[in-house]
């Protein structure tokens, strides 16, 4: 212990030597502690994540193995899938359930678990951890035909693989103090090492500093000191000649600096001009989209003029609805190409004025009176593309005019209503309500195959164009329901 301290300068606490040990010996324990708290942590999460994904995988196979027998109660069979499941050994318990929510058939390898009780945490928190850690819970439904004929509850222990995580974290433990105790003794007497000559020559540079020239610094067996030592001994005769240079230096500097900035100035107002050029240029592409889409509306006006005035001379009544209808449709796609050209976005319009206006319009083209039907709105403030917005408005064009059109017959008692509900429930997700409380639609027919033109263009748009989902609900009244992803 002496001679340790004795390698060590006067008042060595104070020394860059013991700054420096500090320092780097703070950085090793807190590189050490990351180790053993970060890295354990990982592991567990990777382990549990694979177990999981292992235990969800199995129980598809399962659920998959045992649907022909739970479809035909086949118990015989469904206990051979069950005793095929035991050879897993990590297998709990096993229940399988019919969609009735009746126990068909169950294992249970621990009798502390009390599977079989309803009102049980077990079959109530699956696909999660038990509270201790130890037990996995999987739950699975089961398919036939597409039909949901019951499920499988699984629990998987946890055990093996706990115990593996805490031997690892112990050889992380073990590592972790390992590094922080050879890097702590490594450091320090490199420190000294490394420092001890250069206090050395630190004292004598004080004395030179003094005054006292007949000083001069030893030359050591390292090497890098003594060029240090050779060095400084150069360093005042070129000193004065140092600062000739460096004053000659200055000024090519200044020069160098000057020129330069006269360059920048000039690259600077190329720059602005270009500027303003691709400024009038946007400008220029505004005035030009604005113009195309406004054209393209005027257009489309024009073809709903000449569909009305061609539905003025047909005396079928049936071909005047299609007439009609088609003009609501190139109507509701010309009110997007408006709404673009009065907003100051070019891409997107504000879905709620559009649906105000093309309901508008439609109360208008049937000629009914704002006061014989209630309208309520209830839209989020939300913009859409163009290529959304068309789709969107030819869907409430078929669903809201059939509303108008069909729903409410005369001399009915009570109040008329129809209600648009548009809202955001998730991410690059719109959800679309429509719905009366008219007549409603025959109970037995098929959207998805019907004569009406309308109800199919309906079903293309949102489920093959928008690849979304369509819902109907035909109990008091008509309600469709339409998530679109946007």
């Amino acid at each position: 212990m002496k001679l340790f301290f004795s390698l060590l300068p006067e008042k060595w606490y104070n020394t860059i030597c013991a700054k420096l040990a500090l320092v780097v010996s703070f950085l090793i324990a807190v590189i050490s502690l990351f180790i053993y708290f970060y890295f354990p942590q990982k592991l567990e999460k990777e382990e549990i994540k694979v177990y999981e994904e292992k235990s969800r995988a199995i129980a598809e196979m399962t659920a998959y193995s045992i649907s022909p027998a739970l479809f035909f109660h086949d118990i015989e069979n469904i206990n051979e899938v069950i005793n095929s499941s035991k050879q897993n050994k990590d297998l709990v318990f096993f229940i399988v359930v019919d969609e009735y929510e009746n126990i068909v058939a169950h294992y249970n390898k621990n009798s502390a678990l009390n599977i079989l009780e309803p009102e049980s945490l077990l079959i109530n928190n699956y696909n999660s951890i038990s509270k201790d850690g130890l037990i996995y819970y999987v739950s699975k439904p089961v398919f036939a035909n597409s039909r949901k004929i019951g499920k499988i509850l699984i629990g998987l222990s946890l055990e093996q693989i706990r115990a593996e995580i805490l031997e690892s974290k112990k050889t992380i433990a073990l590592m972790s103090l390992s590094i922080f105790s050879l890097g702590l003794v490594t450091v320090f007497i490199f420190s000294i090492l490394i420092t001890k000559p250069l206090n050395l020559m630190g004292q004598i540079f004080v004395q030179i500093a003094n005054g006292d020239l007949t000083k001069r610094v030893k030359i050591s067996s390292s090497y890098e000191v003594d060029q240090m030592a050779k060095s400084f001994n150069k360093m005042v005769d070129e000193l004065l000649l140092t600062q000739n240079e460096l004053e000659q230096m200055n000024y090519s500097l200044e020069k160098r600096v000057s020129d330069r900035t006269r360059k920048l100035r000039r690259e600077i107002n190329e720059k602005k001009v270009i500027e303003k050029k691709i400024t009038a240029s946007l400008r220029e592409k505004e005035v030009l989209l604005k113009e195309i889409h406004h054209r393209v509306k005027n257009n489309m006006q024009i073809i709903q003029s000449l569909l009305y005035l061609q539905t003025k001379n047909i005396k079928d009544d049936n071909m005047a609805n299609i007439f009609n209808e088609s003009r609501n449709r190139i109507r509701s796609m010309a009110l997007v190409h408006e709404k673009l050209y009065q907003s100051a976005d070019l891409a997107k319009i504000n879905l709620q004025d559009y649906i105000k206006d093309l309901v508008a319009g439609l109360i208008q083209t049937y000629s009914l009176q704002k006061n014989s039907i209630q309208l309520e709105l209830d839209i989020t403030k939300v913009n859409l593309n163009i290529d959304i917005a068309i789709p969107c408005g030819l869907i409430l064009n078929e669903l809201v005019s059939n509303s108008l059109k069909h729903a409410f017959v005369k001399h009915r008692n009570g109040q008329n209503k129809i209600n648009i509900t548009c809202n955001l429930p998730a991410v690059n997700k719109l959800s679309l309500i429509v719905q009366d409380n008219g007549i409603g639609l025959p109970s037995d027919i098929n959207i998805r195959n019907t004569d009406s033109l309308g109800l199919r263009l309906v079903t293309l748009l949102v489920e093959k164009q928008l690849n979304g989902q369509l819902i109907l609900d035909n109990d008091n009244g008509t309600r469709f329901n339409m998530i679109i992803n946007i």
